[in-house]
């Protein structure tokens, strides 16, 4: 490995460290949506079966649904139940386990394990930050942009609480950021496959990006689509198999509704209002440091990085403005809105750069 790459790699591994432990001491852990999560990947470890039929002392919060009768199965996207089995597989060797001798479900056990992962993920999000960072800014510039994106958004109190299908998503949106800023089409194209196996909601990087390719990379884009649409039948046909539909539960609900007796999906800008500047959760009041660098950014950003990050930041938002279901989230502040801080340190990374630029 040649020297220049090692020294690139230290501050990243040490930011990944600091982060780490500081999210692992900080937040308070707690089991939401994801509860079982854990369960799930221990199952399928365990049984090989995704189903948590035969299990007791199951959450009756939501998290568990019945779409089909011979199984019993977890509500939420399959990415982070998947993506917790390398976990649970090392916690196993230690003697770990959220299952009781009884076969009831250990809540405890999953809630200090997931906050755990999650203290590990989230010092992964905020390296990627730097990283991308990295790209337009010098090292102390990328450092303090980093820093600020861990400390001062819901990556501190809520991302780092438990796994949340957003701590999953956003974690695989910065890897695909960051493979795009290098080239690396193909294998950003799998970031981006693993982002919406984890949260659909990625599909609003999804689609800006396609059109960035089209427009930056045209040749690649006959590989990279490739790529998506294979993973889009991994999940149709685990679906197909797990379900008896094309796509899980969960994604179905995101598309409009054809009951008659259901309200028709609409836009209503009131949520776009509500998610930036209500006290129940807007960005304002649980994440002011979002709003300033959305603004930044609207006020020195240019290019082509920032239209991309612009539209990522639209499609959210169009989404949240949407849907009815979604509303369900404000008991958690701003959370919905995890999923823009990428963009949002794109934009200010590359406000700064030009700023430095002028002033320089």
């Amino acid at each position: 490995m040649k020297l220049a790459t090692i020294k690139a790699a230290c501050p990243v591994a040490a930011i990944f460290a600091v982060a780490s432990a500081v999210y692992l001491c900080s937040s308070e852990k707690r089991l939401g949506d994801s509860a079982c999560t854990v369960l799930v990947a221990e199952s399928v470890l365990t049984h090989g079966t995704y189903s948590l039929e035969g299990y007791t002392s199951l959450p009756d919060g939501g998290q568990i649904a019945r779409p089909r009768p011979l199984g019993l199965f977890h509500l939420f996207p399959p990415g982070g139940q998947v993506l917790s089995i390398p976990f649970v597989a090392v916690a196993k060797v230690f003697g770990w386990t959220c299952v009781g001798p009884n076969n009831e479900w250990l809540s405890e056990s999953e809630r200090v394990f997931q906050g755990i992962v999650a203290s590990l993920l989230c010092g992964g999000i905020v390296a990627c930050l730097y990283s991308i960072a990295r790209h337009w800014l010098a090292v102390g510039p990328s450092l303090l942009l980093a820093a600020g994106a861990g400390l001062c958004t819901p990556i501190l109190n809520v991302a780092s609480s438990c796994l949340w299908s957003q701590t999953w998503e956003m974690l695989f949106i910065c890897v695909a950021i960051l493979l795009l800023q290098r080239g690396k089409i193909v294998w950003m194209a799998t970031a981006l496959s693993v982002a919406f196996l984890c949260r659909p909601m990625a599909i609003t990087a999804i689609v800006p990006i396609t059109a960035f390719i089209l427009d930056r990379h045209r040749g690649k884009f006959i590989p990279y689509a490739i790529v998506g649409a294979c993973w889009l039948g991994v999940l149709v046909v685990w679906s197909l198999s797990t379900f008896g539909t094309l796509l899980p539960t969960y994604y179905l609900s995101l598309l409009p509704s054809t009951d008659p007796d259901e309200p028709a999906t609409a836009f209503r800008a009131l949520r776009i209002w509500e998610h930036l500047f209500s006290t129940n959760c807007g960005l304002l009041f649980h994440a002011p440091v979002m709003l300033l660098a959305l603004a930044f950014g609207l006020w020195r950003s240019r290019g082509q990085w920032a239209a991309l990050a612009f539209a990522a930041i639209g499609c959210h938002l169009l989404i949240l403005a949407c849907f009815e279901h979604n509303e369900d989230g404000f008991r958690q502040g701003c959370r919905l809105m995890l999923d823009i801080i990428p963009w949002l340190v794109v934009l200010v990374a590359i406000g700064m750069n030009r700023l430095h630029r002028r002033l320089g």
